[in-house]
């Protein structure tokens, strides 16, 4: 009988242990056992109302939100203050839109893990934007403008590295003094300042061949600068300020599906002839990119000039066999184009040419060079091989890039400084016609037909579209404040 209140106590433990072990295990912090599932949210906002002045964005209520992922669709409303959320979703990989009656949707891609709590930011709608998810195919001749963010205070001093120490430091690499922006806002109607149809910051425009007036944009994460379709114009090469070329897929929803990370800004992107190989030239040289798995493969650094300068590579371009590179080098006062053998990957030629080029362009026919000596205002004409200087033609004021017509018949350059696109005959080299465009003009593309060439006027936030047969500006689209357009590419 003395035994019954042991035997009671050693029940009472045992009772106790075991539902102290089941508190334990439906309480994360005192048990192996976790919540299963992560959560997001983010805040959505487009332009602000005539009503608003000094208010550039506002929060938009009832925007639909989905997060299509592994295990099933969900949706839900933003509230009055734009804001979003999804609590306790499964792990895995989601597509996000966002949608809203007068606006372009917004789609991406993201990762939840268990235990995720994923800030999404801030989503920017743009007013009557399309082409974020495309009614069909995107068609051939469509042009993708890349427009950037106005960074201020974005200039270094002059030393003998300024133009790699300003690139690196965000700065526009064809500036030679500050890039503080001047306020384009100024002569602008209050309607305008209200409801100015804008790409915002960091996003590319689109302009439709069949309606040059039907203008959307697609808002991307970085500030872009140049671009690059490959050869099926089924994605988009896109390279930023943040050491980053990223890839979209175009004919899905333009969503980002992969990307490389570079040791210095992108100057330049080419495509290799069968579509291979994609060629960056950055601060450190030319890095090659598989194109099938986005992974670079191979890195050529450039030698010093001929002359003894450290050369900056700005340009590069690809003879139509896809055995030559021919990468522009960039000093202050002096230039130089170094082919690369494709194969071996060493410099296999040198011509000098002007001063600080930063466009170089090739004949159909692999024949002859272009480049645009950017400080010496003028054009060097080459031959491809053996790689040598035959002529500099004089354009305008600060050449930047240049493009060579489908039929290899004509040059077109953009001459910064003087606000004008110069036309030179491919067979000679010579002076044949100018077209006035915008402030600035940088990043030029041309159709496949030949018959259009689009130009971005980088300082006053438009692109200019000439018809090629007639030589004239057939339109200007509307300025964009608030960014400023670098390259240019036209969907093969």
């Amino acid at each position: 009988m003395k035994r019954k209140p042991f035997l009671t106590t050693i029940l009472i433990v045992v009772l106790s242990i075991t539902l102290f072990a089941i508190a334990c295990a439906q309480i994360p912090f005192l048990g192996p056992k976790r919540a299963k599932g992560g959560s997001m949210f983010g805040i959505v906002i487009g332009p602000s109302g005539i009503n608003q002045p000094g208010v550039r964005h506002s929060p938009i209520e009832g925007a639909t939100v989905e997060a299509r992922g592994p295990k099933g669709n969900f949706n839900t409303m933003t509230d009055a203050q734009g804001g979003f959320k999804f609590v306790m979703i499964a792990a895995g990989n989601y597509t996000i839109s966002v949608n809203k009656p007068g606006y372009g949707p917004f789609v991406k891609q993201i990762s939840i893990k268990d235990a995720d709590v994923k800030n999404m930011g801030h989503i920017t709608l743009i007013p009557g934007g399309g082409l974020t998810i495309p009614q069909g195919v995107v068609v051939p001749d469509t042009c993708y403008v890349a427009f950037a963010r106005i960074e201020v205070d974005k200039s270094a001093s002059k030393t003998s590295l300024w133009r790699k120490g300003a690139i690196m430091h965000g700065a526009d690499p064809f500036a030679l003094d500050g890039n503080k922006p001047q306020d384009y806002t100024v002569h602008m109607n209050p309607y305008d300042k209200g409801h100015q149809v804008s790409s915002f910051e960091n996003s590319l425009m689109t302009i439709d061949p069949q309606n040059t007036n039907k203008v959307d944009y697609i808002k991307l994460e970085g500030r872009p600068t140049w671009l690059c379709f490959n050869v099926a114009g089924t994605k988009l090469y896109v390279a930023d300020d943040g050491n980053r070329v990223s890839v979209y897929d175009v004919l899905h929803n333009n969503i980002h599906i992969g990307g490389v990370s570079l040791q210095s800004a992108a100057t330049d992107l080419k495509l290799s002839p069968d579509g291979k190989w994609l060629f960056i030239s950055n601060a450190d040289g030319v890095t090659i990119v598989d194109t099938k798995t986005h992974v670079p493969v191979n890195h050529i650094e450039m030698p010093t000039m001929s002359n003894g300068q450290p050369g900056f590579p700005m340009a590069i371009t690809c003879s139509p066999d896809g055995t030559k590179l021919y990468v522009a080098l960039a000093a202050m006062d002096s230039g130089e184009v170094v082919c690369v053998d494709a194969y071996t990957k060493q410099p296999i030629g040198r011509a000098m040419v002007g001063a600080s080029p930063t466009g170089i362009a090739i004949t159909p026919d692999g024949r002859r060079l272009f480049v645009a000596d950017h400080n010496s205002a003028d054009v060097a004409v080459l031959s491809a091989s053996p790689l040598s200087l035959i002529t500099r033609t004089s354009v305008g004021v600060s050449p930047a890039r240049l493009i060579v017509s489908p039929d290899g018949s004509k040059v077109y350059v953009t001459c910064k400084g003087s606000g004008t696109v110069a036309i030179l005959s491919a067979m000679t080299g010579g002076n044949i016609g100018s077209v006035h465009v915008g402030k600035e003009p940088m990043g030029i593309a041309i159709t496949g037909d030949g018959s259009r060439v689009y130009v971005a006027n980088h300082a006053d936030g438009t692109v200019s579209i000439i018809d090629a047969n007639a030589g004239v500006e057939l339109k200007r689209t509307r300025p964009q404040p608030h960014s400023r357009p670098f390259g240019i590419a036209v969907k093969p």
